[in-house]
């Protein structure tokens, strides 16, 4: 395997990862709709490398919300609409809400170790960044 593909795995992974993070914490503020969170996460993913992105299409991102219903983590039920097609609105259980929890608290650590270790990444706040 050589340097490049080892990074685009890397990266890939890392993307997954951040995608179920990601959709786990914005349902578990309000429920939504597949097509909704899909947006806002491309929207707030703009900064992310390029190879992460690529790792994240719409099969992707429709994959891993069935991953986590079958997992138990999010529900799914239907909103009628009057005019147009019916939404799958998209919650979190309190398995789900579990898991995010616990994943709060290792970010938490994980921030304070990656703060010491690679304080260039935070600035320095008498001198900026």
């Amino acid at each position: 395997m050589n340097k490049d593909s080892g990074d685009a795995g890397l990266s890939k992974h890392m993307a997954k990862g951040m995608l179920k993070l990601f959709i786990l914490f914005s349902i578990a503020k309000a429920p939504n709709h597949g097509y909704s969170l899909l947006k806002e996460f491309r929207l707030k993913s703009k900064s992310c490398p390029a190879e992460s992105k690529k790792a994240v299409g719409v099969g992707e991102f429709y994959s891993m919300i069935d991953f986590l219903e079958s997992s138990g983590l999010i529900k799914a039920s239907w909103e009628g609409k009057a005019v147009g097609r019916p939404r799958k609105i998209l919650s979190i259980t309190m398995k789900g809400r579990k898991v995010v929890g616990k994943a709060k608290k290792h970010f938490s650590s994980a921030l304070g170790m990656f703060r010491e270790v690679v304080p260039e990444l935070f600035g320095n706040p008498g001198r900026g960044p």
